[in-house]
């Protein structure tokens, strides 16, 4: 009688099991918090041709194995931190707008503004495809 019981007992844990892994949800790279995600996971898997998959096709052309395994830190914690900025031109002035999802109205806000510093205006001057 026992085995009986147990079975009873574990046949519930066994569905919910079943259900909860095939919900079929899984992230897909729609907005850039997610690509960023994908990214940060492709590296921490050292999967190159998955981390390659998320970038545009001249760019995939130009990226290597080792530039990839550059991205690893040395000291990996496993722990990434993603943020979102938008850059922004006007006249002799760039700025980078910190962008977060406010969770209260589901809409994105302005955190902060980044005013990029005249000497580093060059990393942001041309395409960032020309790169």
């Amino acid at each position: 009688m026992r085995p009986r019981y147990f079975l009873i007992l574990l046949l519930p844990l066994l569905l919910v099991a079943v259900v909860g892994c095939s919900s079929g949800k899984s992230v897909r790279p729609d907005t850039p918090e997610n690509l960023a995600s994908l990214a940060a996971y492709a590296i921490s898997i050292e999967n190159f041709e998955q981390w390659r998959s998320y970038f545009t096709e001249p760019k995939q052309g130009e990226l290597t194995k080792k530039y990839f395994d550059q991205m690893k830190p040395e000291n990996d914690t496993g722990a990434t931190e993603i943020r979102t900025y938008s850059f922004l031109k006007r006249g002799d002035r760039i700025l980078l707008l910190e962008i977060v999802n406010d969770p209260e109205t589901q809409s994105y806000k302005i955190q902060n503004v980044i005013e990029v510093p005249k000497e580093q205006r060059d990393l942001f001057d041309g395409s960032l495809t020309e790169r």
